[in-house]
């Protein structure tokens, strides 16, 4: 990762932390299994995601982060 890209996470983590979220760093080589892994441990109901404006067929082509939590979950 880019030395800006994550400096603007850190400045991203920090504002959530100071506006009350509690913020978790995951590591595994599934985000989506290892997120919907620590929401299941803790009985979390909802999960809450962005989704970037990629067309069908890049998201078909790549795959969806979103579509794989749901599938998941």
């Amino acid at each position: 990762m880019a030395a800006a890209d994550r400096e603007r996470l850190v400045q991203t983590l920090r504002l959530a932390e100071s506006l009350g979220a509690e913020t978790v760093t995951l590591s595994g080589t599934d985000a989506a299994r290892e997120l919907v892994a620590l929401a299941q441990s803790r009985n979390v109901s909802k999960i809450v995601v962005g989704k970037t404006g990629l067309s069908r067929w890049r998201e078909r082509w790549s795959g969806s982060f979103v579509n794989d939590v749901m599938r998941q979950s």
